[in-house]
């Protein structure tokens, strides 16, 4: 599982063997096709507009982000790939009651029934793939031992 968001980023990744890739918002039509063929898994997050909050510094940071997020899921979904939802609300607990608000987002490229799909049964086979499950397995048994 890697974090990225750049074509090169990514490619790089999957020559590497990762199976799935988090973020992916400015990836190009080249990487989607190699993430279909290879049958990598995307796990996108839809962001959150800017708002009055924000320094003029993140909103231009975010900009090419936010505009790639447009792209990337009708692309993704056109070429095949296998798509996942994900979120960082992890790391800001406060957004945790718009999760499902955020979801409904996705009516923009998906239908409900896609929806539910993508953030139930495709994530529940993210989750259970079976190279994930061995590397946790691994992690675990050398934490017990580097502890």
């Amino acid at each position: 599982m890697v974090h990225t968001y750049t074509p090169r980023a990514v490619q790089r990744a999957v020559e590497a063997g990762v199976k799935s890739i988090e973020h992916g918002q400015m990836l190009d039509e080249e990487t989607l096709k190699i993430l279909a063929k290879k049958g990598v898994w995307l796990s996108l997050q839809n962001l959150m507009d800017n708002n009055e909050n924000m320094d003029e510094q993140r909103k231009e940071k975010r900009k090419p982000v936010l505009d790639g997020q447009d792209k990337v899921w009708p692309l993704a979904k056109k070429l095949g790939v296998k798509l996942a939802w994900g979120t960082d609300f992890l790391f800001e607990p406060e957004l945790n009651d718009d999760q499902n608000s955020y979801i409904l987002r996705l009516q923009k490229w998906f239908t409900n029934a896609e929806i539910l799909k993508m953030v139930t049964q495709d994530n529940g086979e993210l989750h259970t793939f079976p190279n994930l499950q061995q590397h946790q397995l691994q992690l675990s048994f050398r934490q017990k031992y580097i502890v």
